[in-house]
């Protein structure tokens, strides 16, 4: 088969897989169409993940996974009806086409990296590949991944999935570059559902959204629905041009995946706590559950959940010990369905051990004598390296300008908490949240404000804390990429009610991101070296002058022999790059489009993310209605 045909193949894969497994979960519930949207995207992918890791636990032959995708098609088809609903909501339909698009984009981008490159970032994105094919067999037991770690060091979910695909597909690095890209751009529907979902409190529990709740009769009857679409465009565009997002899933690993359940998990807690309903309460720790299992990170969201439900809200709760007992039995018996297997196969010492976490702490801090690389990874984390003198003279040496331009800036934009957001959407975010907590007090309550002030400020510390292992640029990316999403959705969320000149300068961030952090590091990416045999070793000709770790990722893809998308389409540069180019100035110019429309009724968001429709020019008694 052709590439192209394997490609096909893989998106019916995914698309059987996405939706119908999960959709039997949750279809009964009386949630929103758009929570059951992505409740049933992140249950579907459990669901053939536990039931792919069986077929390997049991030794069965990976080729079993094709009925695992028969049955998924089964279930999508049989449950028609539930699927057709979804089909017919408009939110879901335009959550749909933001994954479809930002995923089209991802793809394009892809395309263009034949080496690996950025900083000093290298081997992650070999080990993942490695773990995605030792799950079809293709690895001993004991095998250490890259030299260093035993299959316990990094869970196991999304290189399961890889394999399930690639049992059916195809074992090319190309398969698993496309699944990669697939499963983390699903990342954006959680952020869509913050911004699309209808707000749920305790005394209004009503399928009709809060903008028509609010708005007069007049402005209902002229448009039912405000405008959704813009900010869909608004949130995919800022994630397709953010230098983090697209660099996390051009390397390919699992951190993205890890956010979605990270994301979505916490707006079901939010959304259960404010309307004191029991299903999405058991549906938010469970999904973090599925979460923890992508990748350890997501423990530090987990840890801060916890200890605020059981310090606080569980006491507030109607049925709290029912509900407590559904988290901790449907927790359980996700989390069993790896740590019981791998406790029986390395014992419980070796699991916990070969954590990367617990292993740098003994490393770094003599087994607890000193935190002081704790101090300074969060300097570091918060400070880019520009404004400390912690790098090293010489870090960035290289002969290519460009090349040393892209590190630098990728040094930035990947590992310090504000720039992740954007050169401006990181400034802007943290401007509206220190807004948000009045407008959540005036309509929630000093609780959820206090909650959202904790979130913002534990959660960052631990996330970078966790880790102890010194950095001299900063350890952001490793546990707040999920941070990075929600600030980018609260920014899209606020878009056509901020003041018209912190939308254009952050527009102009955004050009600036896509130029620097995006196009910059895919054109990088696109260079190839040289490689020679003397004296029985492998010689590389730097020619394009560009960074020791680039040349080393070549040379490990040389020596294993990987061929790359960008290596199947070579010439794919010239056509792309200017199509890249073409795709974000027709963005920037929609987006200003909408910005610059002249209508009557604004957008503004409030009380999480929600968006509403708001009268620019009627008195204040008019602005909202009475509810009886």
């Amino acid at each position: 088969m052709t590439l192209l045909a394997h490609l096909v193949s893989l998106v019916l894969i995914f698309v059987g897989g996405t939706v119908g497994p999960g959709l039997w979960i949750v279809r009964r519930t009386a949630w929103q169409p758009i929570e059951k949207l992505c409740a049933a995207v992140g249950f579907s992918w459990f669901l053939i993940y536990a039931a792919s890791f069986a077929l390997f636990a049991t030794g069965a032959n990976p080729a079993w996974n094709y009925a695992i995708t028969g049955l998924a098609w089964i279930a999508t088809i049989a449950n028609w009806r539930a699927f057709w609903f979804l089909a017919c909501d408009r939110k879901c339909r335009l959550a749909t086409l933001a994954w479809c698009g930002l995923a089209a984009w991802c793809f394009l981008a892809i395309c263009l990296v034949r080496t690996v490159g950025g900083g000093d970032w290298a081997g992650d994105w070999v080990e993942h590949y490695e773990r995605a094919e030792f799950f079809l067999g293709h690895r001993p037991i004991d095998y250490k991944f890259i030299g260093l770690y035993l299959l316990p060091a990094r869970l196991p979910l999304q290189n399961v999935l890889c394999s399930f695909f690639m049992a059916q597909v195809g074992t090319d690095f190309a398969i698993y570059q496309t699944s990669c890209i697939l499963l983390g751009t699903l990342s954006v529907l959680p952020c869509l559902c913050w911004v699309l979902a209808d707000r749920l409190t305790p005394a209004e529990r009503t399928s009709e959204s809060i903008a028509e709740a609010i708005a007069p009769p007049e402005a209902v009857s002229r448009s039912r629905t405000p405008r959704y679409g813009a900010i869909c465009l608004v949130l995919t565009g800022l994630l397709a041009l953010n230098p983090s997002f697209i660099q996390n899933l051009v390397f390919v690993w699992t951190k993205l995946f890890a956010a979605f359940y990270v994301v979505l998990g916490l707006y079901f807690y939010v959304q259960a706590w404010r309307g004191k309903d029991l299903s999405r309460m058991v549906a938010g720790f469970a999904t973090l559950a599925v979460g923890l299992l992508v990748h350890h990170s997501t423990g530090v969201y987990i840890l801060f959940l916890v200890v605020h439900y059981l310090a606080y809200l569980i006491w507030r709760r109607e049925r709290r010990w029912l509900e407590l007992a559904l988290v901790a039995t449907i927790c359980t018996m996700i989390l069993a369905t790896w740590f019981a297997w791998s406790f029986g196969t390395y014992g419980v010492r070796d699991t916990l051990s070969s954590n990367y976490v617990l292993r740098d702490f003994e490393a770094s801090t003599g087994g607890g004598r000193s935190y002081k690389v704790v101090a300074l990874n969060w300097l570091y984390s918060f400070v880019p390296w520009p404004f400390h003198d912690g790098v090293p003279a010489g870090y960035f040496d290289q002969q290519n300008w460009w090349g040393k331009l892209r590190d630098q800036a990728f040094m930035i934009y990947q590992v310090n908490l504000l720039p992740m957001m954007g050169s401006f959407g990181g400034v802007l975010a943290v401007a509206l949240l220190l807004a948000e907590p009045w407008n959540r007090r005036r309509i929630h309550g000093r609780a959820e404000t206090a909650f959202w002030i904790a979130f913002g400020g534990i959660v960052p510390l631990l996330g970078v804390g966790v880790v102890f292992s010194l950095s001299y640029f900063g350890l952001a990316h490793n546990a707040l990429q999920p941070l990075n999403l929600l600030g980018l959705t609260l920014v899209a969320s606020r878009f056509y009610s901020i003041p018209r000149f912190l939308a254009a300068a952050l527009l102009v961030g955004v050009a600036i991101d896509f130029a620097v952090g995006v196009w910059l590091h895919l054109h990088m990416d696109h260079y190839v070296f040289e490689v020679g045999v003397q004296n029985n070793q492998l010689v590389v000709n730097n020619a394009p002058g560009l960074s020791a770790r680039s040349v080393m990722n070549w040379i490990v893809k040389e020596q294993l022999r990987y061929r790359f998308l960008g290596d199947r389409l070579p010439n794919a540069g010239a056509v792309l790059e200017p199509l890249l180019v073409l795709m974000c100035a027709a963005w920037l110019v929609a987006v200003v489009g909408t910005l610059l429309q002249g209508s009557r009724w604004t957008i503004a968001g409030k009380a999480g993310f929600t968006p509403e429709l708001r009268p620019a020019a009627l008195p204040a008694t008019r602005r909202r209605r009475r509810r009886s």
